[in-house]
C-alpha cells in the first residue's frame, strides 16, 4: 500500500451498508480504495488465501470469535476493521484479543473520519506485524547465542550433545566408524592465574583456530566448558583418530600462542573412544572422558585410546 492507495475486502455487509461505505469512501478525498465485495466469510477466506489485501472490513453482526479467527488465519497481513451498522451493535470480544484494529459506526462517521481510521488501522497492523517479526528475530538470535560459546563460537551444552547424537545415529545407521575425543588444554588455569582471563581467553581462541584448521569440515567440534573440548570424527576409526590427535598436538606445539606480551607453547591431552556396536552419545563421551583421565597420567601431551568394551 502506498500513501494514496489501499485494497479492501468488504465482507457480508447488506446492500445499504455497502452503499454507505462506497459513498463515504468516494467522498474521502484522500486515499483511493479498491474495494472487493464478497457475500460471506467462506468466500472471504478463499480470496485472502489467493490475493493480498490491506484491510478486511466486516459488520459487527458476524464478527464473533470464530469468524475473526478464520479471517485472521487466512489474511494475517490484513488489518481488520469492524463496522457497526446499528448503534446497538456491539463487537462481542475485546479487540486486543482478536486482532481488530478499529471499530466504526458506519452511520455517524464522515468520509474524512472513515479514511483516517482505515489508514491508521492498516498502519497500526503493519507496525504490529513488524514488531512481531523483530521479536521473533530477537528470540531466534537469543536461541542461537545460547547454543554457542560466546568466546569461541563453538556449540555448547545440549545443542552440542544433540549434534553429537545425530553424528552417532548416522554412523550406526550406515555402519561407519566414529571416534569421539576429549581434548584438555594443559595449564589453562595457570595461564589465567598468572596473566589474567584476557590472556586465558586468547589461548582458548588460538587453540580453537588451530583445531578448526586441523579438522575436517565433517568433524564436529564443541566446547564442554573450561579447558575441555569435544570432537566427533565420523568415518574415522581408532587408528586414524590416533594419527589425527597426534597431528593436532604437533600443530599446537609448533605454533606458540602470542597474546600481548605473553608467548606460550601449548599442549593438549587427548582421550579417545571409538564407536563399538550400539552406543548412546553419553556412553561414548563417558568412555572418552575415562581415556582422558588415563592420558593425563602420561603428561601434558598425553594421548590414550579407550579399548573397545569386552563382548560377553
Amino acid at each position: 500500500m502506498t500513501e494514496s492507495t489501499a485494497r479492501l475486502l468488504l465482507v457480508a455487509a447488506d446492500a445499504e451498508a455497502q452503499r454507505r461505505f462506497h459513498e463515504l469512501s468516494g467522498d474521502a478525498g484522500g486515499p483511493t480504495w479498491e474495494i472487493v465485495v464478497v457475500d460471506d466469510t467462506d468466500v472471504a477466506s478463499r480470496r485472502l488465501d489467493t490475493a493480498s489485501f490491506d484491510a478486511v472490513v466486516l459488520p459487527a453482526a458476524i464478527a464473533d470469535a470464530r469468524c475473526l479467527a478464520r479471517i485472521r488465519r487466512a489474511g494475517s497481513d490484513a488489518a481488520v476493521v469492524v463496522l457497526r451498522e446499528d448503534v446497538a451493535d456491539d463487537v462481542p470480544l475485546d479487540p486486543q484479543d482478536v486482532g481488530i484494529q478499529s471499530t466504526l459506526d458506519l452511520w455517524t462517521l464522515d468520509a474524512r473520519t472513515l479514511a483516517l481510521t482505515v489508514q491508521l488501522a492498516i498502519e497500526r497492523h503493519r507496525l504490529t506485524l513488524e514488531q512481531a517479526r523483530t521479536r521473533r528475530q530477537a528470540e531466534q538470535l537469543a536461541a542461537v547465542a545460547s547454543s554457542r560459546d560466546p568466546l569461541t563460537g563453538l556449540p555448547v551444552g545440549e545443542p552440542l550433545l544433540q549434534a553429537a547424537d545425530r553424528v552417532l545415529a548416522d554412523a550406526i545407521r550406515f555402519g561407519r566408524p566414529l571416534t569421539v575425543g576429549l581434548l584438555e588444554v594443559h595449564g589453562l588455569d595457570g595461564v589465567r592465574g598468572a596473566h589474567g582471563d584476557g590472556v586465558g581467553d586468547g589461548v582458548m581462541i588460538h587453540v580453537t583456530g588451530l583445531l578448526v584448521a586441523c579438522l575436517r569440515t565433517s568433524d564436529l567440534l564443541g566446547r564442554l566448558g573450561g579447558d575441555q573440548l569435544l570432537v566427533a570424527m565420523p568415518g574415522t576409526d581408532a587408528t586414524s583418530a590416533m594419527h589425527a590427535a597426534r597431528r593436532i598436538q604437533d600443530a599446537l606445539q609448533a605454533r606458540p600462542c602470542t597474546v600481548g606480551e605473553v608467548v606460550r607453547s601449548l599442549e593438549v591431552t587427548v582421550g579417545l573412544a571409538a564407536l563399538s556396536g550400539l552406543m548412546a552419545v553419553d556412553e561414548l563421551v563417558f568412555r572418552a572422558d575415562a581415556a582422558l583421565a588415563t592420558a593425563r597420567t602420561k603428561g601434558p601431551s598425553g594421548l590414550h585410546l579407550m579399548p573397545e568394551p569386552a563382548v560377553h
